[in-house]
C-alpha cells in the first residue's frame, strides 16, 4: 500500500515539475494589468498569418518612458535566460543592450524564442524596452533569414 501511494505522489510531482518547466517568466509581461498601462504597446498574432513563417505565436510588448515597468521586463527576461538552450547577448558597460534566447521542446520539436532590446541604451536607467516572444517550428536560421 505504501509503495502504491509513493508512486502516485511521485508521478504527481514529476507532472507538476514538467508543467512548470514549460512556463516562462516573461509570460507575466503579456498579462492584462501590464498591457493596460499607458506606457505599453502590445502586438499579438496567432494562426494563419504566421503559417508562412513556420510560427504559431508572435507577441511583443514595447515599454516607453517607464523606468519601473521597463526594469521589471528586463528582470523577467534575465530569469528566463538562465534556462535558454541557446543565446546571443550584447552587453555594453555592464548593461544588456539586446538578447536573443532559444528554448527547445525536444518532444514536440518546436522552439520558443525571446528577443529583448534596450531601446535607449545611452540612458543610465532602463526606461524603454522591446520584448518579443515567438513560438513554432521555425529554426533559428529561418528566423535570421526572415529578419534580414
Amino acid at each position: 500500500m505504501l509503495t502504491k501511494r509513493f508512486y502516485i505522489i511521485f508521478i504527481c510531482l514529476v507532472a507538476t515539475i514538467a508543467l512548470s518547466a514549460q512556463e516562462l517568466s516573461i509570460d507575466d509581461c503579456f498579462e492584462d494589468n501590464i498591457l493596460a498601462r499607458k506606457s505599453v504597446t502590445a502586438v499579438k498574432v496567432k494562426g494563419e498569418r504566421l503559417k508562412a513563417y513556420n510560427l504559431t505565436t508572435f507577441r511583443s510588448v514595447t515599454v516607453a518612458a517607464d523606468k519601473r515597468t521597463a526594469s521589471w521586463v528586463l528582470r523577467m527576461v534575465k530569469e528566463d535566460a538562465a534556462n535558454a538552450t541557446d543565446r546571443e547577448e550584447g552587453v555594453k558597460q555592464g548593461k544588456l543592450q539586446y538578447a536573443f534566447y532559444v528554448f527547445r521542446h525536444k518532444k514536440s520539436k518546436t522552439y520558443r524564442y525571446i528577443f529583448f532590446r534596450n531601446n535607449k541604451p545611452e540612458q543610465d536607467a532602463v526606461t524603454d524596452v522591446t520584448l518579443v516572444y515567438m513560438e513554432g517550428k521555425a529554426t533559428l536560421g529561418e528566423l535570421k533569414q526572415m529578419f534580414k
